[in-house]
């Protein structure tokens, strides 16, 4: 089973999943990954129609791996994505303005490779833009305006999307997140996505 985790930056994405790592080594197989796949973040272009290719590109590695790795799972295996497809969505779409048809015909052709995978079990930490900031600048991360603004329209795609779905996965149905209120104490959030995940 695919678990993979959504959410904009300061979410606590990357921080669940490391912890999740830790624990469920102990009762079941595990693996993770991340995306940007094999691509730096440093490396991704300035420009949304150039970083949207590349994005593609990096997933279409990553789910082309996922494929032959998922092969060698055991029944009872549990794979965790630190983002995944609707990142794009949510940022180059709905953050940057590029056409979400594209993108949606751009993640149905990459994602190709895990036809016969069980479609991905999404879950969407959601928190508010002003929290989210916080959290980031708390690390000791710059945080320009234009950045908040921006994540302003990703958080509105990452709702849209919770509402309406989404359907390029190729013989599913569509599929709508599991959104996660993320503003709580982290222990309970936890708890909320480490149920999901056993059950």
């Amino acid at each position: 089973m695919i678990f993979v985790f959504e959410g904009i930056d300061g979410s606590g994405k990357t921080s669940i999943v490391e912890d999740l790592m830790l624990y469920l080594p102990s009762h079941l197989t595990t693996s993770h990954s991340a995306e940007p796949y094999n691509l730096p973040p440093f490396a991704i272009s300035a420009d949304p129609m150039t970083a949207t290719l590349q994005l593609a590109q990096a997933r279409w590695r990553h789910c082309q791996w996922l494929a032959k790795s998922a092969k060698h799972w055991p029944d009872n295996h549990v794979h965790l994505i630190d983002r995944f497809d609707m990142s794009m969505l949510a940022y180059q779409g709905y953050g940057d303005g590029v056409d979400k048809e594209l993108i949606h015909a751009l993640n149905k052709h990459v994602t190709q490779p895990l036809t016969d995978i069980a479609e991905p079990f999404y879950i969407y930490l959601d928190v508010p833009v002003d929290v989210a900031v916080q959290r980031v600048r708390e690390r000791g991360e710059v945080v320009p305006e234009a950045h908040v603004e921006r994540l302003e329209r990703v958080r509105d795609g990452y709702l849209d999307i919770c509402d309406n779905g989404c359907n390029y996965w190729q013989g599913h149905s569509s599929i709508y997140p599991t959104s996660i209120d993320a503003t709580r104490p982290f222990g309970k959030v936890y708890q909320d996505v480490l149920d999901l995940v056993l059950s």
